[in-house]
């Protein structure tokens, strides 16, 4: 197997799991006699311990060599997603979660850093393969789950994924070549110094500030919007949710034109653009026709995706000599923004429903917007190193 198809094979199986109970919820829900915020954990969790894992991935991604630390990361996943599918409690399933995505950020970044030393004549095709791979890992996983759930239960959905993951895994070491003989990587006094000073650049705290903003509203939106549609009118039972996820493959599409505009326009404006065209995107789906929902949704993605390209590229315009460490805390950031955009919505919900759900996205897509405006990095269109990230899973 070519290791172009591998790397996207690694981004398909690292994303599996990460988002797959957003389809399980109202599941979870009657089968755990639990709140909303309660079974939402079960998605923030993931994404929490991908923010707390990020930044320490700098300790050990000089260190391993590159294949083996990948399938190392991937049967870790493996491992905690089959786990879950023997939690006999919610807290036990938000326990496996959480360590399922503790091993997240080093086959993510493990898999950036392989592309951007071995693919020097070919790290733009390879990139577009890996995230790719990244995107269809992250709709597969909710879809596995929904049908899973529908056709027999949800553990078995839990089954099949990590085996999916461990089979990722295989492939990594059967397909993926060695890489060189790694140094003795960065003291750890030397990275949190260089840590320190990333976080007194105001110009990356708001990068990373739109960053967890972005994800936030993504997280919120596919999470809360499964209650919405379970309940009457629409009734939608986990199979039919898993479908409308389908819409999230359609923001993937504008990943590509959405890089030309910031290499003619610059990513102030496109953020800007992608920011707006995601709130009407977002105000649409509280409209009553279930079209107009999904119409809704498939908006809302688009914007996120050019949101993300955006903040990215502006995160390597603003990082200089530090971009790896620039780009773990942004990872941190990004994914802490999802964990709390699982979380916090929830007691919206219980307050408002899935109207207050909507006005609270909205709210963070203005601020997004007034941080971009005031203290955002100025101009420029260079695009984000090879060794950074853009995903917005």
């Amino acid at each position: 197997m070519h290791d172009s198809w591998i790397v996207a094979i690694i981004g398909f199986c690292i994303f599996l799991g990460v988002y797959s109970t957003q389809t399980l919820l109202p599941t979870l829900q009657h089968l755990f006699a639990a709140s909303e915020v309660q079974v939402s954990a079960t998605v923030s969790a993931t994404t929490a311990a991908v923010a707390v894992a990020s930044p320490l991935v700098g300790l050990v991604v000089d260190r391993w060599e590159r294949r083996h630390l990948i399938a190392a990361a991937l049967f870790g996943l493996a491992l905690f997603t089959l786990l879950s599918a023997s939690a006999n409690s919610l807290a036990w399933l938000v326990a496996y979660r959480f360590a399922t995505g503790l091993f997240v950020p080093f086959a993510y970044i493990g898999t950036m850093s392989y592309i951007a030393e071995s693919r020097a004549s070919r790290v733009g095709s390879t990139m577009a393969l890996f995230v790719s791979g990244t995107v269809i890992g992250g709709f597969s996983g909710r879809a596995v789950s929904g049908l899973f759930a529908g056709a027999s239960n949800w553990r078995l959905a839990f089954v099949v994924l990590g085996i999916l993951t461990a089979l990722g895994a295989v492939a990594t070491i059967l397909s993926l070549p060695l890489t060189a003989r790694p140094t003795a990587g960065t003291r750890t006094s030397l990275l949190l110094a260089s840590y320190g000073e990333i976080l007194k650049t105001p110009a990356l705290i708001a990068v990373f500030a739109t960053g967890f903003g972005t994800l936030f509203a993504q997280v919120a939106m596919f999470t809360y919007v499964n209650f919405h549609l379970s309940a009457a009118p629409y009734g939608l039972g986990p199979a039919m949710l898993a479908g409308i996820f389908g819409v999230y493959l359609v923001g993937a599409v504008v990943t590509l034109p959405a890089g030309r505009a910031i290499d003619r326009f610059g990513y102030r404006r496109v953020f800007f653009a992608a920011t707006a065209t995601g709130m009407v995107g977002v105000l649409l789906t509280l409209a009553a026709p279930l079209w107009a929902i999904i119409g809704g949704l498939a908006i809302s993605a688009s914007g996120t995706f050019a949101c993300q390209a955006a903040a990215t590229t502006a995160l390597g315009q603003a990082a200089g000599k530090g971009r790896s460490q620039a780009a773990g805390l942004y990872v941190a950031f990004y994914y802490l923004g999802g964990s709390v955009g699982g979380a916090l919505p929830g007691f919206f919900w219980q307050g408002g429903g899935w109207p207050a759900c909507v006005m609270l996205v909205a709210a963070s897509q203005i601020l997004a917007m007034g941080i971009v405006a005031t203290v955002w990095p100025s101009g420029g269109t260079s695009h984000l190193s090879p060794k950074s990230t853009r995903t917005a899973n």
